[in-house]
C-alpha cells in the first residue's frame, strides 16, 4: 500500500497487526477495536509505541473514548465507494471528540473523495497498488472552491457560489468546478 500524507508521498512506518498475529514488541503499530476492547488493550499502550486502531464501517466511533486522548492515529475503513459512514466517523472524531492525531482513510478510498475527505478531517490515505494508485498519482488534488461552507478550515475555501457572486471566477474555472 502507498500512503499519500498532507499533500506528499510518503513512507508507511505504520503496521497492521490482525487479531490472530502476535504484537511485535516495536514500532508503531494499529489494531482492531475488538483487539483494544480486549484482555491485551490496556497492555497494548505500555510498550512505549505509538498505538492506532483501525474501526470498520459501522464500527461506532463512541467505542473509543475510553483510549482517544491515548491514540495517535484511527484508521477509517472503507468497504465500498458507496459506504460513507467513514466521513461521518471522521467529523466526529475532530469536532466532536476533538481528535487532533492522524485520521487515515483505508480501504476502498478514491481519488475523487478526496477533497471531500479533507474537508471531514482525514489527512492521511493508504491506497491500494494498481489503478488506484494510478488514478492517485495523475489527479489533480487541488480544489479550489467548494460547494458548501466550512467552519474547520484554517484557510477558508471560497465556494463557487461566492466566486460567482464576486466575479473571481474565469470561465474555464467555472466549467471545470461543475
Amino acid at each position: 500500500m502507498s500512503l499519500f500524507k498532507h499533500g506528499e508521498w510518503t513512507t508507511d512506518d505504520w503496521r497492521f497487526v490482525a487479531d490472530d498475529e502476535p504484537l511485535p514488541a516495536v514500532g508503531p503499530k494499529i489494531v482492531t477495536l475488538a483487539r483494544l476492547q480486549g484482555d491485551d488493550g490496556e497492555y497494548l499502550f505500555h510498550c512505549g509505541c505509538p498505538l492506532g486502531v483501525r474501526l470498520e464501517s459501522g464500527e461506532p466511533v463512541e467505542a473509543l473514548e475510553p483510549w482517544l486522548n491515548r491514540l495517535s492515529l484511527v484508521a477509517l475503513g472503507f468497504p465500498a465507494f458507496v459506504d460513507g459512514r467513514a466521513f461521518s466517523a471522521a467529523a466526529i472524531l475532530r469536532q466532536r471528540h476533538g481528535f487532533a492525531g492522524e485520521i487515515r482513510a483505508v480501504g476502498n478510498v478514491l481519488v475523487d473523495q478526496h477533497a471531500f475527505m479533507l474537508r471531514v478531517g482525514f489527512d492521511a490515505f493508504e491506497v491500494a497498488e494498481g489503478r488506484a494508485l494510478e488514478s492517485w498519482r495523475t489527479a489533480l488534488l487541488d480544489v479550489p472552491f467548494a460547494y458548501q461552507y466550512d467552519d474547520t478550515a484554517s484557510t477558508p475555501v471560497q465556494s463557487i457560489w461566492q466566486a460567482r457572486r464576486s466575479g473571481s471566477l474565469q470561465a474555464g474555472e467555472l466549467q471545470a468546478a461543475e
